[in-house]
């Protein structure tokens, strides 16, 4: 079964955003915490009908039906990504295109 592989603990991150002194702030805050695994994937960037499309670096499978949106981002092992897309796969799990944009020191 696919939900063997959720060996991972995987944090996703929502932001929070602030008004500081007439400015808006933005910090990221654990919004959930779930069971998944992240795999690589060739990320590239090609064109499509002129237009830059990015493809993703990571693909994370976990249960379907989270709260996980294209506004959230993964933080997993001290790394950060991206949610590039959330799909739904045969209403059985979830497929979550990254994209890693950089690490946490």
């Amino acid at each position: 079964m696919i939900t063997d592989y959720y060996t991972q603990s995987i944090v996703i991150q929502r932001a929070i955003k602030t008004k500081v002194s007439g400015r808006t702030a933005e910090t990221w805050s654990t919004h959930l915490t779930i069971d998944g695994y992240i795999d690589f994937i060739n990320g590239k960037e090609t064109t499509k009908s002129n237009k830059i499309v990015e493809d993703g670096t990571h693909v994370l499978m976990t249960a379907s039906g989270q709260d996980i949106t294209n506004n959230d981002r993964v933080y997993y092992n001290s790394e950060i990504y991206r949610i590039l897309s959330v799909d739904t796969v045969f209403g059985h799990h979830s497929e979550i295109i990254l994209e890693k944009i950089g690490v946490d020191n």
